[in-house]
């Protein structure tokens, strides 16, 4: 009898074991010859805010618009576009005369702020081709002909023409359908129908310098920002009695490049104990400091297991336009998130288009079950800035908001969402984060194990 009341006490045993803190337990109930030592505390780290000079602008997504947030300041945003030369003009020689009928650019994007602002748009001629390497604080003036505007066009977000209920059906984003002179159309037209030039159309260099591309200013009105803009161009023409168009786009193979101009938000960087911010695109982040030091003393000789971080956004104001929190938009092929990574990686992290490795860059989705950033495990950077035995013994970090471009891989047999780019976000977004004492923590877990043999 007494030995099955030793069997059926062990379950009480061990879920009392359960509730303690396993930190706390030591070696007492291993055996002798097999020491485990665990260290898991919850350390203390520091955040401000700070704004780099200019963040990386090649995308293939433009920006366009101004607009003012009681919480962020005001941000104008135009871009220039190169286009991919894959025209497509069939029936040719049924072309009367060989004109053209119009020419339109297309603009298909999502918005943020007042639908129905009054915002008006120009559109210049590129006077020569885009470098692969621009930043958001590079002058339109440096390569578009700002003395000779194509067009003027008003707008408002709001595409009234579809109805509220099918964009909700079918996920449509809007459009804006701008003329521009049939003369750009014609001249592509009349190379590309004639034999002897029409050989720009496969040398991607020949066609950037015969048709530079376009830059779209936004030069009236503020209110509403279009984020995520597909941009291309349409020709119409009339084959006999078929009407027909050919579209240039603008694809990963050419440049695009966003130009932005943020104001009334230097309030940002007056850093107080109890909040950072980020926002984009304005190349305003939150950076971290995490003190290696401390851990080192409590670590020891002992191997990291994880080290977790968490952060906290306050609540948008009650602000009927409340920018939406970086890492919190997501489409069918590309993610908004935040990337966490020091900040003498960053341009060579943007300008090769990497992706998080997990080892020292990791990236994350706003999670809105927790309301909260969620970094799972980053000892491993921690591990690789011990490695490199700094002069300093404070880990700094930034939060950047990217966009990153997925696929699905096969992994194991399961189809799985993979990166396979990453760009700085150039959507509007801005998120304010709780950094006082007691919110800005990290938990770190270590152990070493000795066994006597």
């Amino acid at each position: 009898m007494k030995t099955k009341l030793f069997i059926c006490s062990l379950p009480i045993v061990f879920m009392f074991l359960a509730c303690e803190d396993f930190s706390s337990l030591g070696t007492s109930v291993k055996p002798d010859t097999d020491n485990v030592s665990i260290y898991d505390a919850t350390i203390g780290i520091t955040a401000k805010t700070i704004r780099v000079n200019s963040v990386y602008a090649k995308t293939v997504k433009g920006s366009l618009g101004n607009y003012y947030d009681p919480d962020f300041g005001s941000v104008n945003a135009g871009y220039a576009c190169e286009f991919y030369p894959s025209l497509g003009f069939i029936d040719v020689d049924s072309v009367e005369n060989g004109k053209i009928d119009s020419v339109y650019l297309s603009m298909h994007y999502k918005y943020v702020g007042d639908s129905l602002a009054p915002m008006g748009l120009t559109v210049y001629p590129l006077n020569k081709a885009l470098e692969r390497h621009y930043y958001t604080d590079v002058n339109p003036a440096e390569f578009a002909d700002m003395t000779k505007p194509l067009t003027k066009f008003a707008y408002t977000a709001r595409n009234l023409d579809v109805s509220d209920s099918l964009l909700a059906a079918v996920g449509y984003d809007y459009n804006l359908y701008v003329e521009l002179p049939t003369e750009i159309g014609q001249k592509l037209f009349d190379k590309a129908t004639n034999k002897e030039d029409s050989t720009i159309f496969t040398n991607l260099d020949d066609f950037r310098k015969f048709f530079p591309g376009l830059y779209i200013a936004s030069t009236y009105g503020t209110g509403s920002m279009l984020n995520n803009i597909n941009t291309e161009i349409h020709i119409y023409y009339t084959a006999g009695t078929s009407h027909r168009w050919a579209t240039l786009a603008v694809t990963n193979e050419v440049v695009q490049v966003n130009s932005f101009k943020n104001s009334n938000d230097e309030f940002l960087t007056n850093n107080n104990d109890t909040a950072t911010y980020i926002k984009s695109p304005a190349g305003v982040y939150t950076e971290i400091s995490i003190p290696v030091g401390e851990i080192m003393q409590g670590v020891g000789d002992k191997l990291f297991s994880t080290v977790s971080l968490s952060l906290t956004p306050y609540t948008p104001s009650e602000w009927e336009y409340a920018l939406p929190f970086p890492g919190s938009v997501h489409t069918s092929t590309e993610l908004s998130k935040l990337l966490l990574i020091r900040q003498d990686s960053l341009q060579k992290f943007f300008e090769e288009q990497k992706v998080a490795d997990g080892a020292t860059t990791f990236s994350t989705i706003f999670n809105t079950s927790t309301y909260s950033y969620d970094f799972q495990n980053i000892a491993n950077v921690v591990q690789d800035f011990i490695d490199n035995k700094p002069e300093t013994d404070t880990l700094k970090l930034l939060l950047v908001p990217v966009q990153t471009s997925w696929t699905y891989a096969t992994v194991n047999d399961t189809q799985v969402a993979t990166d396979y780019a990453t760009l700085p976000s150039l959507a509007l977004s801005g998120v304010k984060l709780k950094t006082g004492k007691d919110d800005l923590k990290i938990r770190v877990t270590a152990s070493s194990t000795n066994t006597d043999n």
